[in-house]
């Protein structure tokens, strides 16, 4: 798990997963792709999460919106590599109500 995060349904935030440790940018390699599951998805108000990779391509980009309040999420992110390295993550989201 990379941490837990906490938002209103209202807010959109942005969260950058940085892979430059674990990609070897040296000899070239990049991540290619990403991939995002939303655990869990039947709720009233689903979470919607937005996903691209960094210019350079050695960051996963996330922009977390919506959600159910009082619920909580585990947001999976697969990743690929040039090299067809796999590393998979997983972010906590916790929706609380505004204030």
């Amino acid at each position: 798990m990379l941490g837990n995060v906490t938002q209103h349904p209202s807010e959109s935030k942005k969260y950058v997963l940085d892979y430059s440790k674990f990609l070897d940018t040296e000899g070239g390699e990049l991540l290619s792709s990403v991939t995002v599951t939303i655990d869990p998805l039947d709720t009233t108000t689903p979470l919607r999460v937005l996903s691209t990779l960094s210019n350079d391509q050695t960051q996963v980009l996330l922009t977390i919106y919506d959600g159910q309040a009082d619920e909580q999420y585990t947001v999976g992110v697969l990743v690929t590599t040039t090299y067809n390295q796999r590393d998979h993550d997983c972010l906590g989201v916790t929706v609380t109500e505004q204030c």
